[in-house]
Protein backbone atom coordinates (compact mmCIF):
# COMPACT_ATOMS: atom_id res chain seq x y z
CA UNK A 1 0.00 0.00 0.00
CA UNK A 2 2.84 2.37 0.85
CA UNK A 3 4.57 1.82 -2.48
CA UNK A 4 1.30 2.29 -4.41
CA UNK A 5 0.57 5.55 -2.57
CA UNK A 6 4.03 6.89 -3.29
CA UNK A 7 3.69 5.99 -6.94
CA UNK A 8 0.30 7.67 -7.40
CA UNK A 9 0.98 10.78 -5.32
CA UNK A 10 4.01 12.07 -7.16
CA UNK A 11 5.01 15.70 -6.69
CA UNK A 12 3.08 18.12 -8.84
CA UNK A 13 6.30 19.31 -10.47
CA UNK A 14 6.86 15.77 -11.81
CA UNK A 15 3.25 15.34 -12.96
CA UNK A 16 3.12 18.64 -14.82
CA UNK A 17 6.53 18.43 -16.43
CA UNK A 18 6.15 17.58 -20.15
CA UNK A 19 7.79 14.43 -21.32
CA UNK A 20 11.34 14.90 -22.49
CA UNK A 21 11.71 15.20 -26.21
CA UNK A 22 8.01 16.09 -26.75
CA UNK A 23 8.80 18.90 -29.15
CA UNK A 24 11.31 16.71 -30.92
CA UNK A 25 8.71 13.97 -31.30
CA UNK A 26 6.24 16.46 -32.76
CA UNK A 27 8.89 17.69 -35.19
CA UNK A 28 9.66 14.09 -36.19
CA UNK A 29 5.96 13.41 -36.82
CA UNK A 30 5.66 16.55 -38.95
CA UNK A 31 8.77 15.58 -40.89
CA UNK A 32 7.37 12.08 -41.35
CA UNK A 33 4.13 13.49 -42.74
CA UNK A 34 6.02 15.79 -45.10
CA UNK A 35 8.18 12.94 -46.33
CA UNK A 36 5.10 10.77 -46.86
CA UNK A 37 3.33 13.58 -48.70
CA UNK A 38 6.36 14.07 -50.93
CA UNK A 39 6.60 10.33 -51.60
CA UNK A 40 2.87 10.20 -52.39
CA UNK A 41 3.36 12.99 -54.90
CA UNK A 42 6.36 11.29 -56.53
CA UNK A 43 4.35 8.07 -56.88
CA UNK A 44 1.89 9.95 -59.07
CA UNK A 45 3.42 9.75 -62.54
CA UNK A 46 1.08 12.33 -64.00
CA UNK A 47 1.90 14.71 -61.15
CA UNK A 48 5.63 14.37 -61.87
CA UNK A 49 4.96 14.80 -65.59
CA UNK A 50 2.88 17.91 -64.91
CA UNK A 51 5.59 19.42 -62.71
CA UNK A 52 8.17 18.74 -65.43
CA UNK A 53 5.98 20.33 -68.13
CA UNK A 54 5.27 23.47 -66.09
CA UNK A 55 8.90 23.68 -64.97
CA UNK A 56 10.13 23.62 -68.58
CA UNK A 57 7.57 26.24 -69.64
CA UNK A 58 8.50 28.51 -66.72
CA UNK A 59 12.22 28.22 -67.39
CA UNK A 60 11.80 29.00 -71.09
CA UNK A 61 9.48 31.96 -70.55
CA UNK A 62 11.51 33.47 -67.70
CA UNK A 63 14.72 33.07 -69.70
CA UNK A 64 13.12 34.51 -72.85
CA UNK A 65 15.97 36.94 -73.68
CA UNK A 66 18.46 34.07 -73.48
CA UNK A 67 16.55 31.53 -75.60
CA UNK A 68 15.30 33.88 -78.32
CA UNK A 69 17.37 35.75 -80.84
CA UNK A 70 14.80 38.37 -81.82
CA UNK A 71 12.60 40.92 -80.15
CA UNK A 72 8.95 39.81 -80.22
CA UNK A 73 7.82 43.01 -81.95
CA UNK A 74 10.77 43.37 -84.34
CA UNK A 75 9.71 43.20 -88.00
CA UNK A 76 11.66 41.99 -91.01
CA UNK A 77 10.38 43.02 -94.44
CA UNK A 78 12.62 40.43 -96.12
CA UNK A 79 11.14 37.50 -94.21
CA UNK A 80 7.37 37.78 -94.40
CA UNK A 81 5.31 34.65 -93.67
CA UNK A 82 8.31 32.34 -93.82
CA UNK A 83 7.91 28.71 -92.71
CA UNK A 84 10.11 27.29 -89.92
CA UNK A 85 13.81 27.29 -90.71
CA UNK A 86 17.18 27.27 -88.97
CA UNK A 87 17.02 31.07 -88.77
CA UNK A 88 13.42 31.28 -87.55
CA UNK A 89 12.58 28.10 -85.66
CA UNK A 90 8.82 28.60 -85.83
CA UNK A 91 8.74 30.77 -88.94
CA UNK A 92 7.56 34.37 -89.19
CA UNK A 93 4.18 36.08 -89.36
CA UNK A 94 2.67 38.43 -91.95
CA UNK A 95 4.93 41.35 -91.00
CA UNK A 96 8.11 39.35 -90.45
CA UNK A 97 8.06 38.91 -86.67
CA UNK A 98 9.79 35.81 -85.31
CA UNK A 99 7.12 33.39 -84.06
CA UNK A 100 9.41 31.58 -81.60
CA UNK A 101 10.11 34.86 -79.81
CA UNK A 102 6.44 35.78 -79.79
CA UNK A 103 5.38 32.39 -78.40
CA UNK A 104 8.00 32.54 -75.62
CA UNK A 105 7.26 36.13 -74.64
CA UNK A 106 3.54 35.45 -75.01
CA UNK A 107 3.89 32.70 -72.42
CA UNK A 108 5.03 35.30 -69.89
CA UNK A 109 1.81 37.26 -70.36
CA UNK A 110 -0.50 34.24 -70.29
CA UNK A 111 1.12 32.78 -67.18
CA UNK A 112 1.11 36.18 -65.50
CA UNK A 113 -2.61 36.61 -66.16
CA UNK A 114 -3.27 33.12 -64.82
CA UNK A 115 -1.20 33.58 -61.66
CA UNK A 116 -2.43 37.08 -60.74
CA UNK A 117 -6.04 36.21 -61.56
CA UNK A 118 -5.94 33.10 -59.39
CA UNK A 119 -4.38 35.00 -56.48
CA UNK A 120 -7.06 37.68 -56.58
CA UNK A 121 -9.83 35.12 -57.00
CA UNK A 122 -8.53 33.07 -54.07
CA UNK A 123 -8.27 36.09 -51.76
CA UNK A 124 -11.82 37.24 -52.53
CA UNK A 125 -13.32 33.74 -52.44
CA UNK A 126 -11.52 32.76 -49.24
CA UNK A 127 -12.61 35.91 -47.39
CA UNK A 128 -16.23 35.62 -48.52
CA UNK A 129 -16.36 31.87 -47.86
CA UNK A 130 -14.81 32.22 -44.41
CA UNK A 131 -17.29 34.94 -43.40
CA UNK A 132 -20.22 32.99 -44.82
CA UNK A 133 -19.34 29.66 -43.24
CA UNK A 134 -18.16 30.91 -39.85
CA UNK A 135 -20.86 33.42 -38.98
CA UNK A 136 -23.83 31.79 -40.73
CA UNK A 137 -27.27 33.33 -40.28
CA UNK A 138 -28.29 36.26 -42.44
CA UNK A 139 -24.67 36.89 -43.46
CA UNK A 140 -24.46 33.39 -44.92
CA UNK A 141 -27.83 33.81 -46.66
CA UNK A 142 -26.82 37.09 -48.32
CA UNK A 143 -23.48 35.78 -49.57
CA UNK A 144 -24.93 32.50 -50.83
CA UNK A 145 -27.76 34.26 -52.68
CA UNK A 146 -25.11 36.44 -54.37
CA UNK A 147 -23.17 33.30 -55.30
CA UNK A 148 -26.30 31.71 -56.76
CA UNK A 149 -27.06 34.82 -58.82
CA UNK A 150 -23.51 34.77 -60.23
CA UNK A 151 -23.84 31.10 -61.13
CA UNK A 152 -27.03 31.69 -63.11
CA UNK A 153 -25.32 33.72 -65.85
CA UNK A 154 -22.83 32.13 -68.27
CA UNK A 155 -19.33 32.98 -67.11
CA UNK A 156 -17.90 33.69 -70.54
CA UNK A 157 -20.80 35.92 -71.55
CA UNK A 158 -20.50 37.96 -68.36
CA UNK A 159 -16.76 38.13 -68.89
CA UNK A 160 -17.23 39.52 -72.38
CA UNK A 161 -19.60 42.19 -71.04
CA UNK A 162 -17.32 43.16 -68.15
CA UNK A 163 -14.17 43.40 -70.28
CA UNK A 164 -16.10 45.43 -72.85
CA UNK A 165 -17.14 47.88 -70.12
CA UNK A 166 -13.73 48.10 -68.48
CA UNK A 167 -11.81 48.11 -71.74
CA UNK A 168 -9.40 45.48 -73.08
CA UNK A 169 -6.14 45.64 -71.14
CA UNK A 170 -3.94 43.28 -69.17
CA UNK A 171 -4.95 44.64 -65.75
CA UNK A 172 -8.66 44.75 -66.57
CA UNK A 173 -8.44 41.22 -67.90
CA UNK A 174 -7.28 39.47 -64.74
CA UNK A 175 -9.48 41.70 -62.54
CA UNK A 176 -12.55 40.78 -64.58
CA UNK A 177 -11.70 37.07 -64.55
CA UNK A 178 -11.15 37.08 -60.77
CA UNK A 179 -14.30 39.06 -59.94
CA UNK A 180 -16.47 36.71 -61.98
CA UNK A 181 -14.97 33.44 -60.72
CA UNK A 182 -14.49 33.86 -56.96
CA UNK A 183 -17.81 32.17 -56.15
CA UNK A 184 -16.37 28.68 -56.70
CA UNK A 185 -13.66 29.24 -54.09
CA UNK A 186 -16.25 30.82 -51.79
CA UNK A 187 -18.48 27.74 -51.80
CA UNK A 188 -15.50 25.43 -51.34
CA UNK A 189 -14.17 27.32 -48.30
CA UNK A 190 -17.65 27.74 -46.82
CA UNK A 191 -18.31 24.00 -47.02
CA UNK A 192 -15.03 23.18 -45.32
CA UNK A 193 -15.53 25.73 -42.55
CA UNK A 194 -19.02 24.38 -41.83
CA UNK A 195 -17.40 21.03 -41.02
CA UNK A 196 -14.74 22.40 -38.65
CA UNK A 197 -16.32 25.38 -36.87
CA UNK A 198 -17.82 23.09 -34.19
CA UNK A 199 -14.61 21.14 -33.59
CA UNK A 200 -13.26 20.99 -30.04
CA UNK A 201 -10.27 23.24 -30.72
CA UNK A 202 -12.55 25.97 -32.12
CA UNK A 203 -14.90 25.70 -29.13
CA UNK A 204 -11.92 25.82 -26.79
CA UNK A 205 -10.60 28.96 -28.48
CA UNK A 206 -14.00 30.61 -28.14
CA UNK A 207 -14.27 29.63 -24.49
CA UNK A 208 -11.07 31.47 -23.59
CA UNK A 209 -12.17 34.61 -25.39
CA UNK A 210 -10.25 34.42 -28.67
CA UNK A 211 -11.86 36.83 -31.14
CA UNK A 212 -13.48 35.53 -34.33
CA UNK A 213 -10.94 37.07 -36.69
CA UNK A 214 -8.06 35.35 -34.91
CA UNK A 215 -9.93 32.03 -34.87
CA UNK A 216 -10.48 32.21 -38.63
CA UNK A 217 -6.99 33.41 -39.54
CA UNK A 218 -4.90 31.44 -37.04
CA UNK A 219 -6.89 28.26 -36.46
CA UNK A 220 -9.24 27.51 -39.37
CA UNK A 221 -7.60 28.73 -42.58
CA UNK A 222 -4.18 27.11 -41.90
CA UNK A 223 -5.97 23.75 -41.71
CA UNK A 224 -7.49 24.45 -45.14
CA UNK A 225 -4.22 25.42 -46.80
CA UNK A 226 -4.03 22.14 -48.73
CA UNK A 227 -7.50 22.58 -50.19
CA UNK A 228 -6.77 26.20 -51.08
CA UNK A 229 -3.51 25.22 -52.78
CA UNK A 230 -5.22 22.53 -54.87
CA UNK A 231 -7.91 25.01 -55.89
CA UNK A 232 -5.33 27.60 -56.93
CA UNK A 233 -3.24 25.21 -59.01
CA UNK A 234 -6.20 23.72 -60.86
CA UNK A 235 -7.66 27.18 -61.51
CA UNK A 236 -4.56 28.55 -63.24
CA UNK A 237 -5.17 26.39 -66.30
CA UNK A 238 -8.75 27.63 -66.53
CA UNK A 239 -7.60 31.25 -66.30
CA UNK A 240 -5.12 30.72 -69.13
CA UNK A 241 -7.91 29.24 -71.26
CA UNK A 242 -10.13 32.23 -70.50
CA UNK A 243 -7.34 34.61 -71.45
CA UNK A 244 -6.83 32.72 -74.69
CA UNK A 245 -10.56 32.78 -75.42
CA UNK A 246 -10.89 36.51 -74.79
CA UNK A 247 -7.76 37.31 -76.78
CA UNK A 248 -9.07 35.14 -79.62
CA UNK A 249 -12.16 37.35 -79.91
CA UNK A 250 -10.10 40.54 -79.58
CA UNK A 251 -10.98 41.50 -75.97
CA UNK A 252 -7.92 40.16 -74.20
CA UNK A 253 -4.29 41.21 -74.40
CA UNK A 254 -3.99 43.72 -77.22
CA UNK A 255 -1.36 43.58 -80.00
CA UNK A 256 1.50 44.17 -80.42
CA UNK A 257 1.94 42.62 -76.95
CA UNK A 258 1.97 38.87 -77.61
CA UNK A 259 0.00 36.31 -75.65
CA UNK A 260 -0.89 32.75 -76.53
CA UNK A 261 -4.48 33.81 -77.04
CA UNK A 262 -3.91 36.62 -79.54
CA UNK A 263 -1.35 34.46 -81.39
CA UNK A 264 -4.00 31.79 -81.88
CA UNK A 265 -6.31 34.58 -83.06
CA UNK A 266 -4.38 34.50 -86.35
CA UNK A 267 -6.09 31.19 -87.11
CA UNK A 268 -9.42 32.96 -87.72
CA UNK A 269 -8.20 33.44 -91.29
CA UNK A 270 -8.96 30.46 -93.53
CA UNK A 271 -5.70 30.87 -95.45
CA UNK A 272 -3.67 30.85 -92.24
CA UNK A 273 -5.65 27.92 -90.88
CA UNK A 274 -5.01 25.76 -93.94
CA UNK A 275 -1.58 26.65 -95.32
CA UNK A 276 0.26 28.49 -92.50
CA UNK A 277 -0.04 26.17 -89.49
CA UNK A 278 3.19 27.44 -87.92
CA UNK A 279 1.35 30.64 -86.99
CA UNK A 280 -1.23 29.00 -84.69
CA UNK A 281 -0.19 25.42 -83.85
CA UNK A 282 2.78 26.36 -81.55
CA UNK A 283 0.78 28.73 -79.29
CA UNK A 284 -2.11 26.27 -79.32
CA UNK A 285 0.18 23.45 -78.18
CA UNK A 286 1.65 25.72 -75.50
CA UNK A 287 -1.84 26.37 -74.09
CA UNK A 288 -2.68 22.66 -74.15
CA UNK A 289 0.56 21.63 -72.42
CA UNK A 290 0.23 24.37 -69.81
CA UNK A 291 -3.38 23.51 -68.92
CA UNK A 292 -2.62 19.78 -68.82
CA UNK A 293 0.44 20.39 -66.63
CA UNK A 294 -1.45 22.40 -64.03
CA UNK A 295 -4.32 19.88 -64.03
CA UNK A 296 -1.88 17.00 -63.50
CA UNK A 297 -0.24 18.87 -60.59
CA UNK A 298 -3.63 19.70 -59.08
CA UNK A 299 -4.82 16.08 -59.25
CA UNK A 300 -1.58 14.89 -57.66
CA UNK A 301 -1.81 17.45 -54.85
CA UNK A 302 -5.42 16.45 -54.24
CA UNK A 303 -4.24 12.87 -53.68
CA UNK A 304 -1.44 14.07 -51.39
CA UNK A 305 -3.80 16.05 -49.16
CA UNK A 306 -6.37 13.25 -49.07
CA UNK A 307 -6.27 11.88 -45.48
CA UNK A 308 -6.90 8.35 -46.72
CA UNK A 309 -3.65 8.50 -48.70
CA UNK A 310 -1.51 9.93 -45.90
CA UNK A 311 -1.46 6.72 -43.94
Amino acid sequence: MTERTETVERPSSQRERPSAGGDAALTRRQGLFQSRAWKNYLRNRFGVLGAFMIGVLLIITLAAPLVTGYEPSATDAYNLVKPPSSEHWLGTDAIGRDMWSRVVYGGRISLLVGALGVMLQTVIGTIMGAISGFFGGWVDNVIQRLVEVMQVFPDFMMLLIMVSLLGPSLVNLFIAIALLNWHGVCRLIRGQILTVREEDYILAARSIGVDNRRIIVRHILPNLSGIILVSMVTSIGGFILLEASLSFVGLGVQPPTPSWGNLIFQANNLVVLQIRPWLWIPPGLAVILCVLGFNFIGDALRDVFDPLRQQ
